[in-house]
């Protein structure tokens, strides 16, 4: 792609055509069906087209409720289960009906000059002909992107990913698996937790922050929520429940957040304090009104009717937190200058209400006038690495709630907020050097952390590139059976099988990859479109879009580099579009 500096390049007036020939299989032969009925009289060729379900195509329609209930799931959700049962060609009917063009891969040059021709080439798994134009060049292969990444990357900067590693440094939860903090080595550790695989879990996120807080050496173990997947059988062995955080103590099991972290207290008492001595009393009644909150929460997040009723039983809440909040002058935190046990109560479930209730419920947490307090708090805790290393962002916890609570309800004042979350600014180029806002608390834009962002995102890209890959190509793929909760997730999708489309996904990956190392931040041309995603484009459409929803915050990378991946997608997708559309 050409430098931001740069003009864009016109398409030339005549393009040199390459013969392109559309892919076998359900949709090749239900687009020979109906290119066949407007070439020749033939009637009965609907049969072509009775194989398997086209689960990918149907995936943008299909509906998806989590909970079974209407108010359950957002409707932006409802694009992403694959349904099954309807036939391929019902679905490639829809997909003709939206656009006239057929599905296109990449493939030798291959002249088609008569109608015998052209129906010996569909009845063989061919398809139609269309034209790439010549402008369009293939990405560099992942190989030059990881060299070039290494030369883009700060040594400085390679040494804190290397540092975290090792287990020291800064807390990543897409990156830790041990952390040391002063300790020589991992004969010390005493501690291993046990905790959600997809960072959503709020209580075993207080737990990591408490351990984080008092430096206590630890290693973690990532494992599924049954909302989104399976537990394996060894971890079941030893708690056989199942629920999480677990905390293993020199081989003695704990279960329940509370009294993983009494017991943290309890065994490392030569460690910062998060109960200080003389303010038990204190504390236990900041944790009454922590649970007396999000008893609160609850009720009016999942709750479809009496709206006033249940926000202003939150607010009354809201308000006490926000006086407890002032009580010590000398910081802002519960206890004063120093995060303590409070903090590993409420930062966890304060970062899911101000998300879930802008989502749901319209109802403006951060940056509230009425809550300088909270805000000063929020601020505070964001600044300090145990808490960033661990926080999501409000996409991501606007999606990650509802299969864990078992719905969310909107009430009518959501509409702007959704819209915003779920992807309004996911578009290039990104502002640089604004403040964070109240829907992007952890935004981080200077010119030079913007770069950095996207040498994050790029590295996740290149270095995760063979999982990335078939991943994305779950877009095309089938739906796994049976379904999970999480609409977002789906661990036993089968990707599509269709080598063109995984060509042309990587193609386009490397793309996206190449932009974020050399782009400037600058949008995406047409031009830079590869030849194999332009060429597949309506599969590389729906491959991407699935990856892009499906970014997640802290699970995959920190928020920075979330926002500029998604919105990198996003100008993709949009140059694709475009040079498809006047191809």
């Amino acid at each position: 792609a050409p430098s931001s500096s740069q003009p864009a390049p016109q398409p030339p007036d005549t393009m040199a055509p390459a013969v392109v020939v559309a892919a076998a299989g359900d949709v090749g032969r239900a687009f020979a069906s109906e290119a066949m009925r407007e070439l020749l009289p033939v009637r009965g060729i609907a049969s072509l087209t009775s194989g398997g379900p086209a689960a990918g195509l149907r995936g943008h329609q299909a509906q998806a409720d989590s909970a079974g209930t209407p108010s359950a799931t957002p409707a932006f959700l409802s694009g992403f289960a694959l349904a099954a049962g309807a036939s391929s060609a019902a679905a490639v009917s829809a997909l003709l009906r939206r656009s006239r063009r057929p599905r296109r891969c990449r493939a030798q040059p291959l002249p088609i000059v008569s109608r015998a021709g052209l129906l010996d080439g569909f009845m063989g798994g061919g398809g139609s002909v269309v034209e790439v134009p010549s402008y369009l060049a293939a990405p560099p292969e992942w190989e030059e992107l990881a060299k070039r990444l290494d030369e883009l990357t700060p040594t400085e900067e390679q040494e804190g990913i290397e540092a975290t590693l090792a287990g020291r440094g800064r807390l990543r939860a897409d990156m830790s698996k041990t952390r040391l903090f002063e300790a020589t080595d991992e004969s010390k550790v005493r501690v291993h937790l046990y905790r959600d695989s997809a960072s959503w879990c709020p209580y075993c996120e207080k737990v990591q922050l408490a351990l984080e807080e008092k430096q206590v050496p630890y290693k973690i173990s990532k494992i599924n929520m049954n909302c989104y997947g399976d537990k394996p059988f060894d971890f079941l062995a030893k708690n056989p429940m199942g629920l999480l955080p677990v905390a293993e103590f020199d081989g003695r099991m704990v279960t329940d957040s509370n009294s993983i972290l009494d017991e943290i207290e309890a065994r490392f008492p030569d460690k910062k304090r998060l109960v200080p001595p003389g303010q038990e009393a204190e504390v236990a009644q900041l944790l009454r009104l922590e649970r007396e909150l999000f008893g609160a929460w609850f009720s009016w997040l999942r709750s479809p009717g009496s709206d006033a009723r249940n926000r202003m039983a939150f607010i009354e809440v809201l308000e006490e937190v926000e006086r407890r909040l002032g009580v010590h002058a000398d910081g802002p935190f519960f206890l004063g200058a120093e995060v303590s046990m409070p903090e590993c109560h409420f930062a966890s479930f304060l970062e899911r209400m101000a998300a879930s209730l802008a989502y749901f419920k319209g109802f403006q947490m951060r940056q509230n006038l009425k809550f300088p307090n909270l805000e000063a708090w929020f601020k505070a805790l964001e600044a300090r690495d145990s808490y960033k290393g661990l926080a999501g962002d409000f996409y991501t916890h606007a999606h990650d709630l509802p299969p864990q609570v078992g719905g969310c309800a909107f009430n009518g004042e959501h509409k702007d907020y959704q819209e915003a979350i779920d992807g309004a600014s996911w578009r290039l180029p990104l502002p640089v050097d604004e403040s964070a806002t109240p829907l992007e608390p952890l935004l981080l834009n200077t010119a030079a952390e913007s770069e950095a962002a996207r040498r994050e995102a790029a590295r996740k890209l290149i270095s995760n590139r063979k999982g990335v890959v078939p991943f994305c190509l779950r877009g095309a793929g089938r739906g796994g059976f049976p379904q999970v909760s999480a609409p977002l997730s789906d661990p036993r999708a089968s990707p599509s099988g269709d080598a063109q489309v995984k060509a042309a996904v990587d193609e386009a990956l490397r793309g996206v990859a190449s932009h974020l190392l050399q782009g400037g931040g600058a949008a995406i041309l047409p031009e830079a479109v590869g030849p194999s995603a332009f060429a597949r484009h309506e599969d590389v459409e729906v491959c991407l879009k699935y990856f892009q929803d499906r970014v997640g915050v802290p699970r995959d990378m920190s928020f920075p580099a979330a926002r500029q991946l998604r919105a990198h997608i996003g100008s993709y997708l949009e140059a694709t579009i475009a040079v498809s559309t006047s191809a």
